[in-house]
């Protein structure tokens, strides 16, 4: 029998099941946190972004329908789709798995207490990812002996795999729900220092009245997020060691793990290829953005934009800071932007309209359209919505980073963001930063609305879920707001 950190392993008809066990402990550790901006590694062996291979990861939207599809071939397993799961999937687990074959994934409760019954699921799994080696677990010991008893072979081959280099997971899907026994942060804390990094580990939410995963989870959002977070919530829940972004949906949860800097030159991790091609693309203009030199957002514009835009090219974008009065000059994300995608639709704002006027006469904003004016002024807003005339595909708030200013242009542009959208906020780490703190936190409206996407049941208090808002997606420093549909 292997024990995991209080969890005994046992295997049954070829399939995985754990029970309580305090006996022993599991101290294995996995973790990686070299900084994003330090020195890059080939990918594929080529040195320009140029170069990547764009046509290896699947769109989102033909992801979601690959699983839609799929799920339509199994009578017997739940529909992902009822439960907007699909969302989540289609988005990250189908294009990491396409493009990782042989990754491992772990699949914690069976469905013995469901409907369809245990193991349902994984004759998905297994269609839409032939290649993968496909773990399936449960903490039902009643279901586990229906099934069939224990088989020895399943046991012996979990034991060597947990043991030797190859026992390390890319993938940990945790289906929390009030008929199991084990609290989904004791298994979390099992398998997270087993999670590769760059690996993504899901937990879906039925019932989050009693598990208390979004307490946590806006505990962990508040450390990423703010560099002086709560200490109450700090000292409760910890930030794990390597995580790297969480992202949340309605009953969904996806928490990611920090690519290593080594990982980068891996061509089969969807994260790193992503990520790596942003990276790379900042890295080779001559007038550098901060997104990528004193900030880590790559992880989020490799991560969203950059495959967004790819199947998108003429898409609309609006993005508040053109960057005047900053080290690097003025424009130098507008070049980035045009450089990845000539035919965007760009479209800048700034506060300082001498500025931008000094800019275009300087023939330094070739191909951008601006609007000025002070971002937090509701009337403001709308005369940029009349000019540039709205509807935008992308919307960037990298403006003044004032909580109110932050807070009210959300509230002005987001009924202008098309259905399925991304809505990208910057630099939140000053929220509690007196020069910035005249308004409630970015932080605490993110926490909120996590709170309100995992359980139904919360009073939406002072932050009412926006309308619309499919995800929302939060790293160090920085957001990314989806908005529902465009699928």
């Amino acid at each position: 029998m292997v024990v995991l950190a209080g969890l005994a392993v046992v295997a049954v008809s070829g399939v995985v099941f754990w029970t309580r066990d305090t006996s022993a402990s599991f101290e294995g550790f996995y973790a990686c946190m070299a900084p994003y901006n330090a020195f890059l590694a080939p990918l594929h062996g080529k040195t320009s972004s140029g170069d990547v291979a764009w046509e290896r990861l699947p769109t989102r939207q033909a992801a979601i329908q690959s699983i839609l599809e799929g799920e339509k071939a199994f009578g017997s397993t739940e529909k992902l789709s009822s439960m907007l799961l699909h969302l989540i999937y289609g988005t990250f687990l189908l294009p990491f798995m396409q493009t990782h074959p042989g990754a491992q994934l772990l699949e914690v409760a069976s469905g013995c207490s469901q409907s369809h019954g245990p193991g349902a699921r994984m004759a998905l799994w297994k269609k839409l990812f032939p290649t993968s080696v496909l773990w399936e677990a449960s903490v039902d010991t009643t279901c586990a002996a229906a099934d069939g008893g224990e088989s020895k072979t399943g046991q012996a081959g979990l034991r060597k795999w947990l043991d030797s280099g190859s026992g390390d997971l890319h993938v940990v899907i945790h289906s929390q729900n009030r008929h199991q026994q084990m609290p989904a942060w004791t298994v979390f804390d099992s398998l997270w220092p087993r999670l590769r990094p760059g690996g993504m580990y899901f937990i879906e939410v039925f019932d989050d009245r009693e598990a208390g995963i979004s307490n946590r989870l806006a505990q962990w959002i508040d450390q990423l997020l703010i560099h002086a977070p709560s200490e109450s919530g700090a000292r409760a829940h910890p930030m794990p060691s390597g995580l790297e972004s969480v992202y949340c949906q309605r009953q969904a949860c996806m928490i990611r793990k920090q690519v290593c800097r080594r990982d980068l030159s891996d061509s089969g991790n969807f994260v790193a290829h992503t990520v790596y091609s942003f990276e790379q693309a900042a890295v080779e203009m001559p007038q550098q953005t901060d997104k990528t030199t004193t900030h880590r957002y790559q992880v989020m514009y490799g991560t969203f934009l950059l495959p967004f835009l790819q199947t998108s090219p003429q898409a609309k974008m609006l993005e508040i800071g053109l960057g005047c009065g900053m080290v690097a000059g003025a424009g130098a994300s507008a070049k980035l932007w045009l450089k990845l995608f000539p035919t965007l639709d760009l479209w800048m704002a700034d506060y300082e309209a001498s500025c931008v006027e000094h800019e275009r006469k300087a023939g330094r904003l070739d191909g951008i359209k601006t609007v000025t004016g002070d971002q937090g002024d509701a009337a403001i807003l709308q005369e940029w919505l009349i000019t540039t005339g709205g509807n935008f595909d992308v919307i960037i708030d990298d403006g003044s980073h004032h909580n109110k200013h932050n807070k009210a242009t959300f509230e002005g542009l987001w009924p202008a963001l098309r259905p399925g959208g991304l809505y990208f906020l910057e630099d939140l780490q000053v929220g509690r930063e007196p020069e910035y703190a005249d308004g409630p936190a970015t932080s605490e409206i993110m926490q909120a609305w996590v709170h309100q996407m995992l359980d139904p049941t919360t009073a939406s208090g002072r932050f009412p879920l926006a309308p619309d808002v499919e995800s929302v997606y939060c790293q160090w420093e920085a957001c990314v707001i989806r908005k529902a549909g465009g699928f």
